[in-house]
């Protein structure tokens, strides 16, 4: 490359002759930047360098590693993507993110088990089965011809075979007969704690509320009134909860729903 005149943008190419052992000549930084021998008003007049304005190559750097896309595509090629895909770099709460998005080719989606191995069949019918409600041996039905109960149980286990930070339960009970309700609460209090979850269920059911999990938030109105956790939730009842929200609230407690026994 040639010299740039002075005040033009350019890649940084320097050389360090004091650096022992492995000594840098004509070292290119691929950092684009300007360069200028104007007097510092210190005093210095040694050569000046602008903050980096890019680089000549397509390195990014995100959090402080470098990487590269022939990287990334290497790792989707080996996964079996094809090599149409889009890097999306941005900023969020004064940290970096970086987003791949990937072309899907038609051949990637199916809606039969010919693409699933032995091993994850057998995987599934096992995580299926422990729902006891008979999803095993439906393996091959369509979702929509599952009952309502079914339905939630199989949501409920594909939302935490990802292992989520917080599993989110809002409502998920509530199109639900008392029978089926009581079975997908007893699977949703089994698969939480067989994977360590932690778990925030929104519910209006009362009897619910006390029952399941270790700490009860009561809001009216978005605002807190009530939080309760340990054996003082365990020892709580329906009535008492009940009288809680009338004197927190000041309101007379109205939502049939919600005294469900």
């Amino acid at each position: 490359g040639e010299v740039l005149p002075e005040g033009s943008k350019g890649e940084l190419v320097f050389t360090a002759i004091t650096k022992e052992a492995f000594p840098l000549l004509r070292y290119r930084t691929k950092d684009i930047c300007v360069l200028s021998r104007k007097k510092c008003s210190c005093g210095r007049t040694h050569v000046k360098m602008s903050k980096p304005m890019g680089r000549s190559d397509d390195m990014l750097i995100i959090r402080g590693v470098n990487v590269f896309p022939s990287q990334i595509e290497t790792v989707l090629m080996q996964q079996g993507y094809p090599a149409n895909y889009q890097i999306i770099v941005d900023r969020v709460n004064h940290s970096d993110t970086l987003e791949v998005m990937v072309e899907m080719a038609p051949e990637m989606f199916s809606d039969s088990l010919a693409d699933i191995t032995k091993r994850e069949k057998e995987e599934f019918y096992e995580l299926l089965k422990m729902l006891d409600l008979g999803l095993e041996d439906r393996m091959t039905a369509k979702v929509g011809l599952l009952s309502g109960g079914q339905r939630q149980a199989l949501t409920l286990l594909m939302a935490t075979l990802q292992k989520p930070k917080i599993l989110l339960l809002d409502e998920h009970t509530a199109a639900l007969d008392p029978k089926t309700a009581a079975k997908v609460l007893e699977i949703s209090d089994r698969l939480i704690s067989e994977n360590n979850l932690t778990a925030m269920m929104v519910t209006h059911n009362m009897k619910d509320a006390i029952a399941h999990g270790n700490r009860l938030i009561m809001m009216n109105e978005g605002r807190i009134i009530f939080d309760v956790s340990g054996e003082e939730k365990k020892n709580l009842t329906v009535d008492a909860l009940i009288r809680k929200f009338s004197e927190t609230s000041g309101k007379e407690f109205a939502n049939d729903r919600a005294l469900l026994h």
